[in-house]
């Protein structure tokens, strides 16, 4: 191959490479591979599992599931704190109306709050200390029968003490 036709090749293949590179993509959701399964079981011992993503850094904590359009029924958001506390939510930039599921270091329910509205800056928060918060679609809780008192099985995660 000469060399004009050589740099030709060349240079088409770097502004291909360009182009595509320079393309708008949709955004692409996490993937859940490194994600948990959260099981709630109830006080009558009935089961209900979600596969959930992890936000177990600030940065994580910090966008949850904001800007998403959508939430299948089976998913969710687990958050991880480093110790237990009254956490404080909100739906800041949030689209999808969501239950949140706040948990203790002892796997228990201590709080639901159902239908959360989107885009709100209300504090979101039960009266007591939780080390876990499971965001589900709005009534997800009322159609399985979750609420207070009720015991959670996380996999998938490291629990610490």
């Amino acid at each position: 191959m000469n060399c004009k036709i050589k740099t030709r090749v060349t240079i088409a293949a770097l502004i291909a490479l360009m182009w595509n590179s320079a393309s708008p993509c949709p955004a692409k959701e996490p993937s859940l591979a490194d994600g948990a399964r959260v099981t709630f079981i109830s006080l009558e011992g009935n089961k209900t599992t979600v596969r959930a993503e992890v936000a177990d850094t600030p940065d994580r904590r910090r966008r949850g599931l904001m800007f998403r359009r959508r939430l299948a029924s089976d998913r969710g958001m687990l958050f991880v704190f480093p110790h237990a506390s009254r956490q404080k939510m909100w739906m800041k930039n949030t689209f999808v109306p969501l239950d949140l599921i706040f948990i203790n270091e002892k796997l228990r329910i201590v709080g639901v709050v159902e239908n959360a509205r989107p885009h709100s800056t209300a504090v979101l928060e039960v009266p007591a200390p939780s080390r876990y918060v499971v965001e589900v679609n709005a009534f997800f809780c009322r159609r399985f029968g979750i609420r207070e008192g009720d015991r959670v099985v996380i996999e998938g995660i490291q629990i610490t003490p």
